[in-house]
């Protein structure tokens, strides 16, 4: 029961970001996209240099741009590998708050890609020891979006991963092209 209630969801999720318009952009900036062997994709960071944007916008700035015939999306870093390459490739550019494929529902207490697959278990070490940034607990002043979209955090140089509010606004986002192939 559970999990059809999940699938309905997420299809439910799809579906308005899907239909909903593109962001108009100003002129972005991006690194990528670079080929990962181990997922078999593509990745870029885009700089929206002048245009900060909700994670929503950059789900729909994302979905908007195509590489060999694949559309784009948030950024799914699914193992510790993928996260270490990622830090490795865009080290110089991921200096600031940078927004990925991930989001926390609140009321299923889950974590889901922007794919619809549920995270199980995160890699090792890439959460910030405060996991949520809001103004209030977790998951208050979040009703309106039902979620927690979960972002880079720039600590000096070292990046690692927490959950924020709806009212987040960042620049930059990490785009994935899966192609399955080079």
């Amino acid at each position: 029961m559970f999990r059809k209630a999940l699938a309905g969801l997420v299809v439910a999720l799809c579906t308005a970001t899907a239909a909903a318009p593109a962001v108009a952009d100003g002129p972005e900036k991006m690194v990528g996209p670079i080929w990962n062997p181990h997922t078999k994709s593509y990745f870029g960071l885009v700089d929206s240099l002048s245009n900060s944007r909700t994670w929503d916008e950059a789900a729909r700035a994302a979905a908007s741009r195509w590489f060999k015939r694949t559309q784009g999306r948030l950024a799914v870093i699914p193992d510790r590998d993928t996260h270490d390459f990622v830090m490795t490739t865009f080290a110089k550019a991921l200096n600031d708050d940078t927004w990925f494929g991930l989001r926390y529902f609140c009321s299923i207490r889950k974590l889901m890609w922007v794919d619809g697959r549920i995270l199980e278990t995160s890699p090792a070490g890439v959460w910030h020891p405060q996991w949520f940034r809001t103004a209030k607990s977790s998951c208050e002043g979040v009703r309106s979006m039902g979620y927690m979209p979960v972002y880079y955090r720039d600590m000096g140089g070292v990046a690692s991963w927490q959950a924020s509010g709806e009212i987040k606004r960042f620049y930059d986002y990490l785009i994935e092209f899966p192609t399955g192939k080079p």
